[in-house]
């Protein structure tokens, strides 16, 4: 986790830390805009805001997240 300007970002590998997925369906849900995230350089970055936005849009829904792929 890295904190840019008094907000945190979590990178791809922080994620797979905290979700059940794994790195390919995190880059999955973010290139399919599902979990909204910014790229700097080759890594992406996704918002703590942005992760809680996931995670809440996900309960709304089966509240199950699935790896990309086997929605």
């Amino acid at each position: 986790m890295k904190t840019i300007l008094d907000k945190r970002y979590y990178t791809v590998s922080d994620l797979i830390k905290k979700l059940p997925l794994t790195k390919l369906s995190v880059r999955k849900y973010i290139k399919a805009g599902k979990i909204k995230a910014i790229k700097i350089g080759t890594s992406f970055y996704v918002s703590e805001e942005n992760l809680k936005s996931f995670l809440s849009d996900d309960q709304k829904g089966s509240g199950k997240i699935y790896p990309a792929g086997n929605e």
